[in-house]
């Protein structure tokens, strides 16, 4: 039962508490303070896709300077320090609306189609460092996006710069990998 803690925290770090997050995202019983958390997500997430996909911010979303928390009436800090909704996803459909929430998935799914068929290819050809090294890119980009749907994560620099590095870590190593393969192909065809 080994417990952290954290300063100016209102809670510690411990095998317990990881055990109640992982149970209030699933919606089982858990502590009052989760269940409230929980449920004032899913109230503002609500709210997004209600003025989104069926309002008036279906096309360009609410913009990119505006207080999120404050203008949809979920702010909970006196000095409006909250801007986010806690979801990456939910930021960008409210920050840019349906057609900008489909870019970023469209980009989602492409990026991790290619690091996956990369792996999938490497290991085809039993290049197995270059296999390893693209599902290690995939899973880490993954995990960032998974934290990012229950946190403000990829919003700020200690996540942001974390996803986008390995997003363009990805992106050369898959024209590096291109590259090479068509100078191979280039080199066999002479």
């Amino acid at each position: 039962d080994v417990r952290v803690e954290i300063p100016n925290a209102k809670r510690e770090m411990s095998v317990q508490q990881i055990i109640d997050n992982f149970e209030s995202v699933l919606g089982l019983e858990t502590d009052s303070n989760l269940e409230a958390s929980r449920q004032w997500r899913l109230q503002w997430w609500s709210e997004i896709v209600d003025y989104t996909f069926h309002g008036r911010y279906f096309w360009l979303g609410k913009g990119y300077r505006i207080n999120l928390a404050t203008d949809d009436g979920f702010q909970v800090d006196a000095a409006q320090s909250l801007r986010s909704p806690h979801n990456v996803f939910m930021t960008i459909l409210s920050r840019s609306g349906v057609p900008g929430l489909a870019l970023w998935l469209t980009f989602l799914l492409a990026f991790g189609w290619m690091l996956a068929n990369k792996a999938r290819q490497a290991e085809a050809t039993r290049r197995s460092w270059d296999a390893d090294f693209a599902l290690w890119l995939l899973a880490y980009w993954i995990a960032a996006l998974v934290n990012g749907t229950f946190d403000v994560f990829l919003e700020g620099p200690m996540g942001g710069i974390w996803f986008w590095s390995l997003t363009g870590l990805g992106f050369a190593y898959f024209s590096k990998s291109v590259t090479r393969e068509q100078h191979q192909e280039a080199l066999g065809e002479r």
